[in-house]
């Protein structure tokens, strides 16, 4: 079994070939303010009350190979196992890749494990696997904008689990717009779909997908386990209040169903809703004007 080529034939086919980028818009409708991402896990087969044989583990919260904070450098890859004299295997391997445009952040991460005891191996012998992608995007907001979300999770058996929040930064903490979290054997991907009108500020998207798997002695039985996860926002700048016949502008088309609707609340001219078409909504659709 190639784990890395199967991670990436499934990354693949979710979401495509995918090239990080970075914005340079010249009035982007976000900006990637900080970006975090790492894998960690451990794996090993031996005696569970003894020595535990042969080991696989990789650290976490490290600046190396397997945590990063530069978008750039996705995608983050990692694939070990531990092969025990006596028979005993483990394997792991995860993946985590991602696009940032100037209009949408995409990532995807997926995780892979698996233990068990070869023919003729050791059939008590314990194994255990076990991997884990987490990371988060801030994203900064300079205006109004609107975000349509997809937020997609797999599990494979009851030992994995994936993680989506989009999360809202108030007085120093973040607080969870929208979470969607699927902890149990998923055999298709499940989806969250919908819109969001985020108002300037800094946001997050977190992202995390794990899975585990342990055969104590349960002889030439392999188990395995795997999560993905799926996570897409797109952004459009939200219509301007001043914009009253929808055209996408503001424009003397507005200003003259403003100046029709004066010193009533008829027409959509009441920009600021205190009831009355006057000089307070004139100055608000001014200000937005964009001919």
């Amino acid at each position: 079994m190639n784990t890395t080529t199967n991670l990436t034939l499934t990354a693949s086919l979710i979401l495509g070939t995918l090239a990080s980028t970075t914005l340079h818009a010249d009035d982007p409708l976000f900006e990637v303010s900080a970006f975090i991402a790492g894998v960690d896990g451990d794996g090993f087969v031996g005696d569970e009350a003894a020595e535990r044989g042969l080991n696989w583990s990789f650290p976490v919260n490290q600046s190396n190979e397997y945590f990063i904070h530069n978008v750039n450098d996705l995608p983050l890859q990692f694939q070990n196992e531990a092969i025990h004299p006596n028979g005993g295997e483990t394997r792991g391997a995860a993946i985590a890749t991602s696009e940032v445009t100037d209009t949408s952040v995409e990532i995807l991460a997926i995780t892979s494990t698996e233990a068990g005891v070869n023919q003729g191996g050791d059939l008590s012998l314990f194994t255990q696997s076990y991997v884990h992608v987490h990371g988060e995007f801030h994203l900064a907001v300079q205006d109004d904008v609107e975000v349509h979300y997809d937020l997609c999770g797999f599990t494979l058996n009851s030992s994995a689990w994936t993680k989506l929040f989009i999360r809202k930064l108030v007085n120093g903490n973040f607080q969870t717009v929208v979470e969607h979290i699927i902890s149990s054997h998923s055999p298709d991907l499940d989806c969250l779909e919908g819109d969001l009108l985020l108002e300037p500020g800094t946001y997050q998207l977190y992202f995390s997908t794990y899975s585990y798997i342990t055969n104590p002695g349960y002889g030439a039985n392999w188990k395995d386990a795997g999560s993905a996860l799926q996570g897409k926002l797109e952004f459009a700048l939200a219509p301007s209040i001043a914009d009253i016949n929808g055209d996408g502008v503001v424009d003397g088309q507005d200003l003259a169903r403003l100046l029709g609707a004066w010193g009533s609340s008829a027409g959509g001219g009441d920009l600021n809703g205190d009831g009355t078409v006057d000089g307070k909504d004139l100055a608000i659709l001014l200000g937005e004007w964009t001919g």
